[in-house]
């Protein structure tokens, strides 16, 4: 189902779309969604001329989606979408669970299994759109897949012959939440297609296990500034999950594990690698990356300056003012 962006955050924030959307040109995105509280899937479409900080209000929600990713080269463009695609990226938003389910949404089972037997098809370019619409199903299509069938093509698609089908399917992986795949897209991140490798970062940064930490610390040293920054960004989701699972305090040594490997890409040649390496370096909670975020702040690039007082944010309600 597809449904206007500003009508569906509107929806589902239940606020006025004025009150949290902010763009001088026509409505450049839209959303599509499988279930309420499960991923959200948005195509960021290109307004010729538009500075890119119209795209967006300063909104969590929007900072969320829109920091981390390179609006010119994020993704690969398919079906001759032509140079007006910027990205496509999926995105966890969770929501009050006691709220009312909008009537219309969920996974249907036909749905699955159609998206399923294109995984199959001959031609590569069904085998990654059914790996692109699993993704839209999000964490519903696995609560679905009751004989497991889904989650064995999606893996069996991530050594496919064809890159574009591995770099879907290792996206899909972790957005549908399959665990089971974190070997796999280990392994992806040897890949010789940096296309492959990106989506690997991602599927792994969705997916979030802790056994992913060395793999993607390694990934930090890739020659493709979209696999350094999406591999920043995997750890930053890997940090974030190993506090949440600690508690309200955190694990103190989490930081010091994954921070030190962060702190040189505040440095990269790369815009976006350096935001993405802010915004880790805020997840991990390590106090001792605020000297390196504090220099950060003379960055030439305002959206890496928002990112590292982020950061610094996050770092001082953990250490204190002097973090900041």
């Amino acid at each position: 189902m597809r449904v206007a962006f500003k009508e569906r955050i509107a929806l589902m924030l239940g606020l006025d779309h004025k009150q949290i959307f902010n763009c001088k040109a026509r409505d450049c995105m839209s959303c599509f969604t499988a279930n309420r509280f499960k991923a959200i899937e948005l195509l960021i479409w290109k307004v010729e001329d538009l500075p890119s900080a119209d795209l967006f209000a300063a909104n969590n929600v929007f900072v969320e989606v829109y920091l981390g990713y390179n609006e010119t080269t994020r993704t690969r463009v398919h079906n001759n979408a032509g140079s007006d695609c910027i990205f496509k990226e999926s995105v966890q938003l969770n929501f009050d669970e006691l709220a009312e389910m909008p009537e219309g949404f969920g996974v249907s089972v036909s749905e699955l299994a159609g998206s399923a037997l294109k995984l199959q098809s001959p031609k590569a370019r069904d085998r990654w759109t059914a790996c692109g619409a699993l993704a839209k199903l999000g964490r519903g299509a696995l609560e679905s897949d009751g004989d497991g069938a889904v989650a064995s093509a999606l893996r069996a698609a991530a050594r496919d012959a064809d890159a574009t089908v591995r770099c879907e399917a290792a996206r899909a992986l972790g957005q549908v939440g399959v665990l089971a795949s974190t070997p796999e897209l280990i392994a992806l991140l040897s890949d010789e297609d940096d296309g492959v490798r990106w989506g690997a970062c991602e599927g792994l940064g969705n997916l979030a296990p802790a056994s992913a930490a060395p793999a993607l610390t390694q990934a930090l040293e890739d020659e493709y500034e979209d696999v350094r920054g999406a591999a920043a960004a995997g750890l930053g989701k890997l940090a974030r999950a190993g506090h949440a699972a600690a508690g309200a305090d955190g694990d103190p040594a989490l930081g010091g594990a994954l921070g030190p490997a962060l702190v040189p890409l505040l440095t990269d040649e790369a815009w976006t690698v350096r935001r993405s390496a802010a915004e880790a370096l805020g997840r991990c909670r390590w106090p001792e990356a605020a000297p390196e975020l504090r220099r950060a702040r003379e960055d030439r690039d305002p959206r890496v300056k928002q990112a590292v007082e982020a950061a610094l944010q996050a770092l001082q309600a953990v250490a204190g003012p002097d973090a900041a």
